[in-house]
């Protein structure tokens, strides 16, 4: 067992004060959701977070994840890896050995440290010849792998075909021999006949258990079976996605650019957790007030929209705005995106002064590199934060973010 408890400071060292710790949690066993209060803390804000494990449990590993103020309670399932150092689900792609960097990459025990093993590989053809030693095998050379770890039941997938009956296993040692303990293997899985996916249980393994060699073993003398696809967790692959490349994907129409709109689009840095971030963009009249699009009907969703786009002569004042269905959420990061080429903006106003985290300013507009919005039109990204640590923001269901002014040019 060892026990974890957080901290809350007001900036990171040395400016930490206020601050304060929760109580410990104890951690033991299988992965379980586990929960601590978080005392009320008046009008403190706090901007640095930080997890502690008691001093008395050094040189524990322990797997922490889903860590949320607030909100449901998680569960293991929704919690995606649950590994102490290397990776215990490296699923996901299911290409072959040389274009899927999670997949087991084998080596005859002969290139290694059992010099003269005899075991065979040609390609993903394996085999364990009658002129070969007893303990003769295949090792896994993919060293970006290790150090595995199993503190909860997993499965190994792979994809295998032979034309005659043929029986595999794998074991995971602690390190390469003579370093083995602790170690374990799999359940035999017979291969025969056409390409097909298989898989076999990894039960669960001590959390202090690490596994830095990985092996794979035939049973049968001189059967040459093809094995492909060996992946920890993820999804199980199929023949046809291991042996075929994928489609080319279409060349996209080049974009014709209105010269009476500009794109103003609305994306989501961060929003609360369990909530879905809806921005309603709206194309904008270069010389005329617009109608933009409301937020719609809401579940579970933080919505930001333009809820009034006027011109004021040769300026155009946009107006953003904020809904929801629930008013005590942690808060809401926003990227804004433009056209600098057709619209500069100019003023910052009546930026919601509630929970503001980062009210930006017009030395805070910058180049739009990393294109969130899929709009090659937009040049230009200006980015606002609202953060309520303990879940009280914005107050109501409905409320106007800032207004911005641009000129048109």
């Amino acid at each position: 067992e060892v026990s974890v408890r957080f901290k809350f400071e007001a900036a990171p060292y040395p400016d930490t004060e206020p601050s304060f710790f929760t109580d410990y949690v104890v951690v033991d066993g299988d992965c379980q959701a586990y929960s601590v209060a978080v005392p009320a803390q008046g009008s403190n804000t706090f901007t640095s977070y930080l997890l502690f494990i008691a001093d008395e449990d050094r040189d524990i590993p322990v797997v922490v994840q889903n860590v949320v103020i607030g909100g449901d309670v998680p569960t293991c399932d929704a919690g995606g890896d649950t590994d102490t150092g290397g990776d215990t689900d490296t699923g996901g792609d299911t290409d072959t050995g040389d274009t899927n960097p999670n997949a087991a990459v084998w080596v005859p025990f002969g290139d290694g440290a059992f010099d003269g093993s005899g075991s065979e590989i040609d390609g993903d053809t394996f085999m364990y010849p009658s002129t070969a030693t007893g303990w003769a095998g295949f090792a896994n050379d993919n060293q970006d792998l290790y150090p595995l770890s199993f503190p909860a039941a997993g499965t190994l997938n792979f994809t295998a075909s032979s034309d005659q009956p043929v029986t595999l296993k794998f074991k995971f040692e602690y390190q390469p021999y003579p370093n083995v303990d602790p170690n374990f293997e799999t359940a035999t899985v017979a291969v025969d006949g056409a390409c097909q996916a298989y898989s076999v249980a990894i039960p669960s393994q001590s959390v202090t258990n690490t596994y830095s060699s990985y092996l794979m073993y035939i049973i049968e003398r001189d059967i040459p079976v093809t094995v492909s696809n060996v992946v920890i967790g993820g999804d199980v692959p199929t023949c046809e996605t291991a042996e075929s490349e994928p489609e080319p994907e279409p060349e996209p129409e080049p974009e014709t650019n209105d010269p009476l709109v500009t794109p103003f689009n609305i994306t989501s840095s961060s929003n609360a957790a369990g909530f879905t971030f809806a921005g309603v963009s709206c194309e904008l009249s270069t010389s005329a007030d617009d109608t933009c699009d409301g937020a719609g009907a809401l579940s579970a969703t933080q919505a930001v929209y333009v809820s009034s786009s006027v011109m004021n002569g040769s300026q155009k004042v946009v107006t953003l705005s904020y809904a929801t269905d629930d008013s005590t959420l942690t808060g809401l990061g926003i990227r804004l995106h433009f056209d600098s080429t057709e619209m500069s903006l100019v003023s910052i106003d009546n930026f919601l002064a509630t929970s503001k985290f980062f009210e930006p300013t017009l030395t805070d507009v910058a180049s739009d590199t990393d294109n969130y919005d899929d709009n090659t039109e937009t040049d230009t990204v200006l980015l606002a934060s609202w953060l309520a640590m303990f879940g009280n923001w914005p107050g109501s269901t409905s409320e106007d973010l800032v207004t911005l002014t641009f000129d048109m040019l």
